[in-house]
């Protein structure tokens, strides 16, 4: 009888050892499906990454007005060369903005006059030249501004002669 037992014995022996890895394998498994479910149902459920009680915002409204042309003498020899641009502006609408754009139009004028006067025909060739114009009365606009800012310079008319 000990030999009918010495080999099952073996057998019998190996098999819990199986169930066992089994076991610890079966709940790995299980442990990361869930895992992975739950990420997904959170991904899929906020797409955007934000919460979702969140509104939507309102995209802002702009407005554009038109400031008028501006004539200047440049920098070169007295009277050889001027320079004529006309601008049209646009604003994110506050309500406020425009109403402070006309009061203070005068003040506007008077530095893009002093800022333009200062360039030189050499100063206004070349193709980066509009962008590095448009940045700089943009600048000199805002300057002036306190109840919001101008978003972008527009050149209806931009003449070297």
């Amino acid at each position: 009888m000990a030999e009918d037992q010495g080999p099952n014995a073996v057998q019998n022996a190996a098999t819990p050892k199986k169930k066992k890895k089994r076991g610890k394998l079966l709940l790995v498994v299980l442990v990361l499906l869930a895992a992975a479910g739950a990420a997904a149902a959170f991904t899929l459920s906020n797409p955007g990454g934000e919460k979702s009680d969140r509104k939507a915002e309102k995209p802002a409204v702009t407005k554009t007005m038109s400031f008028g042309s501006l004539v200047v003498n440049l920098a070169d020899p007295p009277g050889s060369r001027y320079f004529r641009v006309a601008l049209t502006l646009e604003y994110v609408d506050s309500g406020t903005l425009e109403t402070e754009l006309k009061e203070k139009e005068h003040r506007i004028r008077d530095g893009l006059v002093f800022l333009l006067r200062q360039k030189s025909s050499f100063d206004l060739k070349g193709p980066e030249v509009p962008e590095t114009i448009r940045e700089e009365i943009l600048r000199e606009i805002n300057r002036h501004l306190e109840k919001g800012e101008i978003e972008e310079v527009y050149f209806t008319e931009f003449l070297i002669q």
